[in-house]
């Protein structure tokens, strides 16, 4: 029988959000980063913990697993698109919006939530330090460094740990959808009230794990040290930007084709399994404007405002805005979320076996090469030698494709 959060763990279906640890009434649980893979795993304390089966219960990688399960293509679809209205936009003030990773839509609500006192607080991400687990933290005042995406995994444990012992304060929690999901199971099982609670959901495809950290930092701080990493920056190349590694005497800007390629080899394996990019059960959910509706240099957010609670939200700072209404449909075509929805046929390979998956070959082969680059990644530091061969083999071939395709062009104009 399935007692405590270890089954999820050893099933890999474990998202790395920390809520857990946060809730464990015998403070039995800690997220820790897992040697082999590198992300950021739940670690049972045996001599303390007493099989109550809080953390399952509200633990979003068990629920979301069962429920991707059941789904079908339809179903998520309808989902992932319920809505009151959706838009595009950025907001108006351009020293924040140059600090933010796209369109600043989150930062505002943060701000101006926060400075009109209609929430009292909100629970961030303050670092750009990976070389631990990062921890959310407390604010009651917007602070411009809790701007910018983080792709690696956030312990939301010192969040649910607070709310639980603060049940009256108004709280703003931002994150991405396997969290949410957690914290909105948590409000419900714990019977707190709904209203002190604005869910502000970031759309998410993937995350990373930590030995991204030390690839980076071996790769361009062998002789330095590295101090802080921005996934996205935009004051080299404007959006979506490039990545900013910054080391104590210089900052290196890596080209944002080499990261997303990086990011493929320390992926977090559950995300694999995940189908849930836009952020579903978030009062508000926020994430890049792939439309090319309305697209500027500093960026721009797609936006779907999904209750009454996001909706009032959104009006306190509709006047520092600008935004554009747009039909729910272009932005899930935008997101590529047929891509996301092979997920189904991962989950059942991977939980149900490939009798029960039926999975087409094309999607069965991008699973084991997805796996294939997460196996690689997993030999850092190891064998560093390894995953520089596999990233030379993949720009090879990315090469001969571009070619091949260039010369299929030409023959046919000449014919």
């Amino acid at each position: 029988m399935e007692k405590n959060i270890n089954c999820v763990k050893e099933k890999k279906a474990c998202c790395s959000c920390g809520i857990c640890a946060g809730i464990c009434p015998q403070e039995a649980i800690s997220m820790e980063i897992d040697e082999k893979t590198g992300a950021s795993l739940p670690h049972i304390h045996k001599n303390q913990c007493v099989d109550c089966g809080i953390c399952l219960r509200i633990c979003p990688g068990y629920y979301n697993a069962e429920t991707v399960l059941g789904d079908t293509p339809s179903g998520h679809k309808e989902r992932q698109c319920k809505h009151l209205q959706s838009y595009i936009g950025n907001i108006s003030d351009p020293a924040l919006l140059q600090n933010c990773t796209s369109g600043g839509i989150v930062s505002e609500l943060i701000r101006t939530l926060l400075s009109n006192s209609i929430y009292d607080s909100a629970f961030i991400v303050n670092t750009n330090c990976y070389s631990d687990v990062v921890e959310t933290e407390r604010i009651t005042k917007y602070t411009p460094s809790s701007s910018k995406s983080r792709y690696i995994a956030v312990s939301h444990a010192q969040t649910a740990k607070y709310i639980l012992s603060h049940q009256e304060e108004r709280i703003v929690i931002v994150a991405v959808g396997c969290a949410i999901t957690g914290f909105k199971r948590m409000i419900e099982q714990y019977h707190l009230n709904r209203n002190n609670y604005l869910l502000i959901g970031l759309f998410c495809d993937k995350i990373v794990t930590y030995t991204i950290w030390n690839y980076f930092a071996g790769k361009y701080a062998a002789h330095d040290k590295l101090y802080g990493m921005d996934s996205r920056n935009k004051k080299n190349s404007g959006w979506p930007g490039d990545m900013l590694l910054y080391l104590n005497n210089r900052e290196i800007n890596i080209d944002r084709k080499y990261r997303q390629q990086v990011h493929h080899f320390f992926s977090n394996e559950r995300c694999l399994y995940c189908t849930d990019k836009l952020n579903e059960s978030a009062d508000i959910s926020v994430g890049d404007n792939y439309t090319n509706i309305n697209a500027t240099e500093n960026g721009t957010s797609s936006i779907i405002v999904r209750t009454p609670a996001g909706e009032l939200a959104l009006e306190q700072i509709r006047n520092k805005c600008i935004l554009t209404l747009i039909p729910i449909n272009e932005i899930y075509e935008s997101q590529s979320m047929q891509k996301k929805q092979r997920n189904f046929y991962n989950a059942k390979l991977k939980y149900q076996g490939i009798l029960h998956a039926k999975m087409p070959c094309k999607d069965f082969l991008r699973y084991i090469k997805a796996m294939l680059r997460i196996k690689i990644g997993y030999s850092y530091p190891k064998m560093p030698w390894l995953i520089y061969l596999a990233l030379k083999l993949e720009n090879t071939v990315q090469y001969l494709n571009s070619t091949c395709r260039l010369m299929h062009k030409s023959n046919n104009r000449h014919n």
